[in-house]
């Protein structure tokens, strides 16, 4: 999956996924930063679920 945007004020952002765009929210993000940050098409794994309202990426890693 491809990071398309994520705005660190908010916590939101999308990725790019072979679904489809996913939404990404920062409570996902694995990370042992306390501010996870991610860029703007930085590849990232994790898990595409459907909430109900859309397609949502969960359990996020970064790909390195």
């Amino acid at each position: 999956h491809r990071v398309k945007y994520f705005c660190l004020a908010s916590g939101l952002g999308k990725a790019g996924t072979y679904l489809g765009e996913a939404y990404i929210h920062w409570s996902n993000i694995i990370s042992s930063d306390r501010f996870a940050v991610l860029e703007s098409g930085q590849s990232v794994a994790g898990s595409i679920v459907n909430n109900g309202r859309g397609l949502q990426l969960t359990k996020i890693s970064e790909v390195k």
